[in-house]
C-alpha cells in the first residue's frame, strides 16, 4: 500500500511539474496542458549581426489553453522592433511593426512517460496584412535516463508575402531540423544544448542555403511558472550561398547571434 501511494505521489508531482513547462526555448516537447489548464507566455527573441549592422527583437504574447488532456490551442500576438544600418547612407533606422496574430494547435499522440517516446503533430497559422505563414511540426521527445531528456522537431514553414502590384506574390518554403538535449540537475532546473538546421527553398525550387545554429540552454520550472533562456550562435553553413561562396555564414537573411527567453505563468 505504501509503495502504491508513493507511486501515485510521484506521478502527480511529475504531471504537475512537467505538464507543459519548457526545457527548451526553440525546440518543442510533446507534452500538452491538462484540460482547462491555462497559461500565459512572454517570448523575447534577439537576432543580431548581419553583413551590416542589424539588431532585431521579436516579441510574442501567448495565451494557451488545454482543450482535452491531449489537445491544446494557443493565440499569439506578434510584434517586431528592428534597428539596422541604411545600405545607402549608413544611417541607423528603427522600425516597430505589428506582425499580426498566430493560432497554434498541438495534439499529444504519444506520451513519453507512458509510451516510452513522445510524439505530437503541431500546426500554426500566422496572419497579418502583408503575408500568411503556415508552420507544421512533427515533435518527438524521449527520456533517455532519469536525468537526460532529448527532443527532435521536423519543421516545415510555407510563407506567402503579398507585394505591391505589379510585383507577384513571393513564396518561400523553409525546412528545419531541430534537436535538443537537456540534463535535469534537479526537478526544477536543467541545462542543455539546442541545435537548429535551417534550409530555405525560395519558390520551392532547390535549397538556397543550409544554415546551422548550436548553443547552450538553461531552464527553471516551478508549479506556477517557468523560465528558459537559449543562446544560439551561427556556425559555418552546411550549404553556402552560391553568390557568396567564400562566406561560411549566412548573413544576408539570417543573423550571427540568436538569443531567446521565455517566461510562462500558469493561470
Amino acid at each position: 500500500m505504501r509503495k502504491f501511494l508513493f507511486a501515485i505521489i510521484l506521478l502527480l508531482i511529475a504531471n504537475t511539474t512537467y505538464s507543459d513547462d519548457r526545457r527548451f526555448s526553440y525546440i518543442y516537447e510533446s507534452s500538452t496542458l491538462s484540460k482547462n489548464q491555462k497559461d500565459v507566455e512572454v517570448w523575447t527573441t534577439y537576432r543580431g549581426g548581419r553583413d551590416y549592422f542589424y539588431s532585431r527583437f521579436d516579441n510574442r504574447l501567448e495565451f494557451e489553453i488545454g482543450l482535452t488532456k491531449k489537445l491544446q490551442t494557443a493565440l499569439y500576438l506578434n510584434f517586431t522592433n528592428v534597428t539596422e544600418a541604411n545600405q545607402t547612407n549608413g544611417d541607423y533606422e528603427t522600425e516597430f511593426d505589428w506582425e499580426g496574430i498566430s493560432s497554434e494547435w498541438k495534439y499529444q499522440a504519444l506520451n513519453k512517460y507512458q509510451d516510452g517516446i513522445g510524439f505530437a503533430p503541431y500546426l500554426e497559422i500566422g496572419l497579418n496584412t502583408r503575408k500568411i505563414e503556415v508552420e507544421t511540426k512533427l515533435i518527438f521527445d524521449k527520456n533517455i535516463s532519469k536525468k537526460f531528456v532529448t527532443a527532435f522537431n521536423i519543421v516545415a514553414e510555407y510563407e506567402w508575402e503579398f507585394n505591391p502590384a505589379p510585383e507577384k506574390t513571393s513564396k518561400e518554403l523553409k525546412i528545419e531540423f531541430d534537436f535538443g538535449l537537456a540534463y535535469d540537475v534537479s526537478n526544477n532546473f536543467s541545462v542543455g544544448l539546442e541545435a537548429r538546421n535551417i534550409n530555405t527553398l525560395p519558390d520551392g525550387e532547390g535549397i538556397e542555403y543550409s544554415a546551422l545554429y548550436i548553443g547552450p540552454n538553461i531552464s527553471y520550472r516551478t508549479n506556477s511558472w517557468f523560465f528558459t533562456l537559449t543562446y544560439l550562435p551561427q556556425l559555418p553553413a552546411l550549404k553556402r550561398l552560391e553568390n557568396l561562396p567564400k562566406s561560411s555564414l549566412i548573413l544576408n537573411e539570417l543573423e550571427r547571434n540568436n538569443v531567446r527567453m521565455l517566461l510562462g505563468f500558469t493561470l
